[in-house]
């Protein structure tokens, strides 16, 4: 009657004892082995040939890498562009049961280590106030890109083999931009917004892509006032002026907080906004056309007065 005990070489694990191999159990495809590298003992006959003793060993495996602060939104892990400590990192299992949880450092990274070889993936959950990038952005590849889904903030499902470490698992998270301002009422026509120059209401603005693409409308407040939530990108405003207004000499006075800043179209130059900034210098100058005149008369008597039944010339 004999065991054996097999002395693990250093980074080895014991695999599971005695597990099933499908539907045609085989005692010698199975791993004999205690965690301590011992088996259970087997009784042989003269002449008797028992090839079924067998141990299996592993490394554990690990994966992980980095939430970021993806500035520009474009899904890509650009240069300088920096971690974001303490994020909530979930790691669940083939059947999708979180069995981790860990948080990001002080430079946004994070791992799971020592792991049996197996399927697993990894949920990410934003801050409060922040937004998940595009995940497989068009010109990323798969270390500089973000894997979460949008919506989720979980990756797809991967196998990680014995002794793996696979450290391409990121998420890009990013704060809305705001741009806008006011549309004012602009009574000298000089495109500077004087003071006591009052907001126009109800005034439609549109927000355009970097293009000139219509992708977002809105109306001034009360006092004239609009904005847009953006992600970060570049962007302008259109303006429609109401009926009986003309639009304002374009960046008058060397005051970008204080110009109008749409051209004869109604049309702004684009702005960049980064993530969390906010670019409140988008205003739109509008004036009502004026007139004046009146007559010139035959003074009769030449008292400077329009008497009555002195003709006009």
């Amino acid at each position: 009657t004999y065991g054996i005990k097999v002395n693990l070489p250093p980074g080895y694990t014991v695999s599971p004892k005695n597990q099933p191999n499908g539907d045609n159990p085989d005692e010698g495809l199975d791993s004999d082995l205690d965690p301590n590298g011992k088996s259970d003992t087997v009784t042989v006959l003269s002449g008797d040939n028992n090839p079924d003793l067998d141990g299996g060993l592993f490394r554990k495996a690990s994966l992980g890498d980095r939430v970021w602060l993806d500035a520009n939104a474009n899904g890509i892990q650009d240069d300088g562009e920096a971690g974001v400590s303490g994020v909530t990192v979930f790691l669940k299992n083939a059947a999708g049961t979180v069995v981790g949880t860990t948080t990001t450092d002080a430079n946004g990274n994070y791992s799971f280590n020592d792991l049996v070889p197996g399927t697993y993936s990894v949920q990410f959950v934003a801050p409060a106030g922040f937004v998940l990038t595009t995940r497989d952005a068009a010109g990323s590849n798969d270390a500089n890109d973000s894997d979460a889904n949008v919506t989720t903030g979980d990756t797809i499902q991967t196998f990680l083999e014995s002794g793996e470490n696979d450290p391409t698992w990121d998420a890009g998270i990013y704060q809305s931009a705001r741009i806008g301002d006011r549309v004012f009422l602009d009574k000298d026509a000089d495109g500077i917004q004087d003071d006591g120059e009052l907001g126009i209401a109800n005034v439609t603005v549109n927000l355009c892509d970097a293009n000139g693409n219509i992708i977002g409308t809105t109306v001034t407040d009360a006092n004239g006032n609009y904005f847009f939530d953006v992600a970060p990108g570049t962007y302008g405003i259109k303006v429609t002026p109401p009926a009986g207004l003309s639009i304002s000499p374009a960046n008058q006075g060397g005051n970008d907080a204080l110009d109008s800043d749409i051209d004869a179209t109604g049309k702004s130059s684009t702005v960049t906004v980064a993530s969390g900034e906010s670019n409140l210098t988008l205003d739109a100058g509008l004036f009502a056309r004026a007139s004046l005149g009146d007559r010139v008369w035959l003074d009769a008597n030449a008292n400077g007065i329009q008497d009555d039944g002195e003709a006009g010339v």
